[in-house]
């Protein structure tokens, strides 16, 4: 699929949920992540600097699997 596709299903999906969701934050960084690999397409590079992907998924996930995983204990 072209990135604009994934663009499309992604925008689609955000739509049916409210902000601040697991889903929603789910989209959201999938979407991050995949601009960064065409950024680094763009610019000709053969890898990524995984810290910033560590960033985005530690900023938007970590609060909801955290969460999840305190659900689990009780």
């Amino acid at each position: 699929m072209d990135l604009p596709e994934y663009s499309k299903l992604l925008d689609a999906i955000a739509a049916d949920y409210p902000p601040g969701s697991l889903t929603a934050e789910l989209t959201t960084t999938l979407t991050q992540i995949l601009q960064l690999w065409v950024a680094a397409k763009d610019d000709g590079q053969n890898h990524l600097d995984l810290r910033t992907v560590d960033e985005i998924v530690a900023a938007r996930l970590n609060p909801f699997v955290r969460a999840w995983l305190r659900k689990d204990d009780t």
